[in-house]
């Protein structure tokens, strides 16, 4: 007879699930957020790659109008860590670490 976990459960799971990729190993450091770029390359080195775009930062206005207040450049930078590790995916906007992932 198979078992299935119960709804509780399940969400415990997957909250779980969701906050593994809360923290990274590199080298002999453990990175999680909150942390700066400069610490993510002090502890992590240089990504092995980098993409970048920018985009228009629009307001909400009234009457259906969004203007343009300025422009947001986002980074995706992958990190290899080395054999038996999943490289680590960081999503950087404005200079700013916003989130660390598995890359996939």
């Amino acid at each position: 007879m198979r078992k299935t976990a119960s709804a509780p459960a399940r969400a415990l799971l997957s909250v779980t699930a969701a906050r593994a990729d809360d923290s990274f190993r590199c080298g002999r450091w453990i990175l999680a957020m909150p942390v700066t770029v400069a610490e993510l390359l002090q502890q992590c080195g240089a990504p092995t790659s980098k993409s970048a775009a920018t985009a228009d930062v629009r307001a909400t206005a009234g009457h259906g109008r969004s203007p343009n207040t300025g422009t947001a450049t986002t980074g995706v930078w992958r990190h290899g860590r080395g054999a038996g590790a999943a490289a680590m995916r960081v999503t950087v906007t404005d200079g700013e670490v916003e989130s660390l992932a598995r890359a996939p």
